[in-house]
C-alpha cells in the first residue's frame, strides 16, 4: 500500500511539472508577441517621423523621432548613439539602418534603442 501511495503522488507530480513546463512555454510566446506588437507600434514612431518620406531620418526629423520614443516607456533611446550613427552616416540615418538596431547583436551599451522587457511585459 505504501508503494502505490509512493508512486501516486509521483505521478502526481510529473503531471505537475509537465504542467509548469507547459505554461512556461506559452508564457514565453506570449511575451514574444506581447514584444512583435511594442516593435510594430516602435517602428510606426519611427515610420511616421520620416516627414518627409524620403526614408532616411534628418538632424530635424531626428529630434522629433527623439521625442515621440522618449513619450514610450518601452523603448530607450541613446541619444549619443544615435547622433554618431547619423554622422557616420553623413547626417542622415536611413529607416533600414534604424531598423536593423532592434535585430542586431550589439552590445547594448553601443545601441540606439534598447527595449524595456518590463515595460513590453506590463503593456500587454
Amino acid at each position: 500500500m505504501k508503494l502505490k501511495a509512493i508512486t501516486d503522488v509521483q505521478e502526481v507530480n510529473i503531471d505537475s511539472f509537465a504542467l509548469v513546463k507547459e505554461n512556461q512555454v506559452i508564457i514565453d510566446e506570449m511575451k514574444e508577441i506581447v514584444k512583435g506588437d511594442a516593435l510594430q507600434d516602435i517602428m510606426s514612431i519611427v515610420l511616421q517621423s520620416d516627414l518627409d518620406q524620403s526614408c532616411s531620418i534628418s538632424e530635424q526629423e531626428v529630434e522629433i523621432l527623439k521625442l515621440r520614443l522618449e513619450t514610450d516607456p518601452r523603448v530607450n533611446v541613446n541619444g549619443d548613439n544615435l547622433c554618431d550613427a547619423m554622422k557616420a552616416q553623413g547626417g542622415t540615418m536611413s529607416i533600414s539602418a534604424l531598423i536593423k538596431d532592434f535585430y542586431n547583436d550589439t552590445p547594448e551599451e553601443e545601441r540606439i534603442f534598447t527595449l524595456v522587457e518590463e515595460e513590453i511585459v506590463k503593456s500587454g
